[in-house]
């Protein structure tokens, strides 16, 4: 009987060359960004596990996002650098200022919402389970933190946030569009479309609900507020976390 090719051991380990290779892109990325700055609307979503071997953040840090944390590198931070095999950067959480250090091996997600690109790894922390059948994790609510420029740094911030539910992808690496889905609504008598990802989505209508307006009434308003070097469905994501910060209140 013909052996099932299927069934063959993968002796090469393409799943981890296929790992390495895109670690390999966020490293690129990330150590232009240190030369540079960001281009454009390019910003990034950076989620990582606390507690996986390597990461240095403060006890302050760890003891409040024990399992993982994501930062947002975007309008502030500072001393950025980047090495073959992690990077730190200097953050401020609730005006106090931080140095993360985190290896690539940490790094659960690479999000950058301008072109909705994402890179996601399979990463177990320190302490998991090596058992297949563990128990998911379980979903963690929304905490934004509010960060600040430290009077002495140089300009650069981050806002911060744990998702509400870990990333968990099926096969050990995958690397995709994210799940953005499009949609449309009617403001100012003319059909406007926008791209979010389902959170923010149902944030958003939480919101309206919260405020009694319609959905599309407030996409208007957060439309006539936004700068014009943002579009849309930036501006609409930026209201949904300042929100978020507020503690799910109306400004």
């Amino acid at each position: 009987m013909e052996p099932d090719r299927h069934m063959a051991d993968d002796h090469i380990r393409y799943d981890i060359l296929a790992q390495e290779a895109l670690r390999g892109v966020m490293r690129k990325v990330l150590a232009e960004v240190a030369r540079t700055g960001l281009p454009g609307n390019h910003h990034f979503f950076i989620t990582f596990l606390t507690g996986a071997p390597g990461v240095r953040i403060s006890s302050r840090l760890r003891e409040r996002y024990p399992e993982q944390m994501t930062i947002v590198i975007q309008f502030q931070y500072w001393d950025l650098k980047v090495t073959d095999t992690g990077f730190e950067v200097g953050l401020s959480f609730s005006d106090v200022p931080e140095k993360l250090e985190i290896p690539f091996s940490a790094v659960r997600g690479f999000y950058d919402p301008s072109v909705n690109f994402e890179l996601e790894f399979d990463v177990k922390a320190d302490n998991a389970a090596e058992d297949d059948d563990a128990a998911p994790a379980p979903e963690l609510p929304i905490a934004v933190v509010t960060e600040k420029k430290p009077e002495s740094k140089k300009k650069a911030t981050e806002a911060e946030k744990t998702p509400r539910k870990a990333r968990r992808s099926g096969p050990a690496l995958s690397a995709r569009m994210a799940a953005v889905e499009k949609r449309s609504v009617t403001i100012r008598g003319h059909r406007t479309s926008f791209s979010l990802e389902q959170p923010f989505y149902d944030d958003l209508v939480a919101i309206a609900t919260q405020r009694s307006l319609s959905l599309a009434a407030l996409v208007a308003e957060i439309d006539e507020t936004r700068t014009r070097d943002a579009n849309l469905s930036s501006a609409l994501r930026l209201y949904v976390l300042a929100w978020a910060k507020r503690g799910g209140k109306a400004s």
